[in-house]
Parts: C-alpha cells; structure tokens; sequence
C-alpha cells in the first residue's frame, strides 16, 4: 500500500508474508544466548620477567628512541636544502653542463643535417656554428661546415674564401 508516494512501513504485503511465514520459527528471529564461563587468571601466578627480557625492551626502546630523534633532525634540516647550482658541487655541475651540451650539440648537429637536405643553406649554417661554439674540434660538425660552406660558395657565390680556408685547415690537421 501506498500513500501519496511515501511506502508506510509494515503495510506491505511482503512485510506481512514474512511475519506470518517466521512466525512458527522462534530459533530464527530469537537466536539462543550461550555463555561460556571465563576463567581469571591473577598476575601472581605468571613468573616475573628475567633481566634478558627487560634488556631486549630496553634495547628496542632505544633504537626506537633513536630512528625518532634521528628523523626529526633529518626532517628539521631538509626544509633549509635547496638545489640550487651555488649548493651543487663543481664535478656535479660540470657533469650535468657536460651532458647537456652534448645532448644540444647532437640535436643542432641532426637539425644542420636536415637543414643541409632540404637546401636551407642559411639555417644549416647557423646549427652549425652553435655546435662549433660548444665543440670547435668536433670532426663531424667541420665536415659539415666544410659541405654547407662549398653549397654556399656554389649555389649563393658567398663564403668561398671560408670554404678554402676550412679545407685547407682540415687537409693540414689530417696529415
């Protein structure tokens, strides 16, 4: 049954074919209470504690002590640690400049490369001075030089005098 959309509890009909059917079930609805007796056993009766039981207490008591002090320190110190380059040792910093210049250097080189293929004369050139400025005896990065200067002196008629001088400087350092 329903009034006005609200269900009024206990008026409806599976309400009442439960109460009618558990009805002759009292062990269902009324489970029955068993008590156990318990036994209390006095503190006198268990033998006291050996003095290697209180020093192992002790022991992991102090070495709890001790992880806490040590933390809180730790935690204490952290918020004046800050990675800044003035902080970072000279080997570090040098390390990490060392491997981003070459990760630069590699990214400039193929750029040069493409730049070269695709006939951008101007911008293969520019990539390239970037890697000679991080690396002037780079081999790969002269030849490259030396081909995107023979381009210019080819296609443009400029940089031919540089084109020579290159040539003729590698040609002496290769002998």
């Amino acid at each position: 049954m329903r009034y006005c959309g609200i269900k009024i509890l206990g008026h409806s009909k599976t309400d009442f074919k439960h109460k009618t059917a558990f009805a002759n079930r009292k062990r269902l609805l009324e489970p029955e209470m068993n008590f156990v007796d318990v036994k209390i056993e006095s503190r006198e009766k268990n033998p006291p504690y050996s003095w290697f039981t209180y020093l192992k207490i002790s022991i992991g008591f102090s070495f709890i002590c001790t992880i806490l002090i040590l933390t809180s320190f730790l935690a204490l110190r952290i918020d004046n640690i800050s990675i800044d380059k003035t902080y970072l040792s000279a080997d570090l910093l040098n390390s990490t400049e060392i491997s981003e210049n070459i990760h630069a250097a590699r990214l400039m080189y193929n750029s040069a490369r493409l730049h070269l293929k695709a006939g951008n004369l101007d911008y293969a050139q520019e990539e390239i001075t970037r890697v000679l400025k991080l690396y002037p005896t780079n081999i790969d990065a002269l030849n490259l030089m030396l081909n995107v200067l023979d381009q210019q002196c080819i296609v443009k008629n400029k940089y031919c005098s540089y084109a020579s001088w290159l040539s003729s400087m590698m040609s002496n350092n290769m002998e």
